[in-house]
């Protein structure tokens, strides 16, 4: 099965497929320049803000806003990663509170 979600949403390491670019006309159009046509394979080098990605061979760098628009068709374990690597980051970074 695969899964549908923002490119924000991907774990570092994580691979999928673009599945399509939303936003204004004239986003679509930059990031369709810059390679990120539907079909195209890419694979996540960095995730969080800024977020690195692979793309035929090249490395693209977003900010956390630019990549809401653009969908990946991942894997159903990619997903699952994703959710683990979220969950894991909020219970490594324990609050303090001082009374």
């Amino acid at each position: 099965m695969h899964d549908v979600m923002p490119l924000g949403c991907l774990a570092a390491g994580a691979r999928g497929e673009i599945a399509g670019v939303i936003g204004r006309p004239e986003y679509v159009h930059r990031l369709r320049e810059m390679g990120l046509r539907d079909g195209v394979r890419i694979e996540i080098v960095q995730s969080g803000s800024p977020c690195i990605l692979r793309v035929d061979g090249h490395r693209l760098c977003f900010r956390d806003c630019e990549t809401m628009g653009v969908l990946v068709r991942t894997t159903a374990a990619a997903c699952v990663e994703t959710v683990a690597t979220v969950a894991s980051r909020s219970a490594a970074a324990p609050t303090a509170v001082n009374y």
